[in-house]
């Protein structure tokens, strides 16, 4: 990753919503967002392969986004992307997009986040989607 984390112990710490529940509600996390220009919001979300995201959380991005693109020239994604279980670091990057949620329409899909989002990036004329790289390694 170029981004340097400046203090790993506050990076691994968990954000606990305790106390912050009533019945079934309670507050969601976004694990993956892009907000391009004030025209494109990409939102994921990163789950273990075969693990459904909940359905309150999965309403709640996409009403947001439902929300961004009923704005004139404003357009937005939700991606649902999984990864293999595995120990260690999970490169985003790498994981797959299964489903997402494009103009209040689903659709499934079976590819790397950065081929999905070099995809996004040709159809909405946003170059440097199409290039991303692996900071790491590339």
């Amino acid at each position: 990753m170029n981004r340097k984390i400046v203090n790993q112990k506050k990076f691994r710490q968990m954000h606990m919503f305790d106390g912050l529940q009533h019945e079934k509600k309670s507050p969601t996390d976004i694990d993956f967002c892009y907000e391009i220009d004030d025209k494109i919001l990409i939102l994921g979300e990163v789950k273990e392969q075969g693990k459904d995201v909940p359905k309150g959380q999965k309403l709640a991005l996409t009403r947001i986004i439902d929300a961004w693109s009923n704005n004139t020239n404003k357009i937005g994604f939700y991606l649902e992307i999984q990864h293999p279980e595995q120990d260690g670091d999970i490169i985003i990057a790498n994981c797959r997009v299964v489903n997402y949620y494009y103009g209040g329409d689903w659709k499934k899909a079976r590819i790397p986040v950065v081929e999905f989002l070099a995809t996004i990036g040709q159809f909405t004329n946003i170059s440097w989607l199409t290039k991303l790289e692996d900071g790491m390694n590339g």
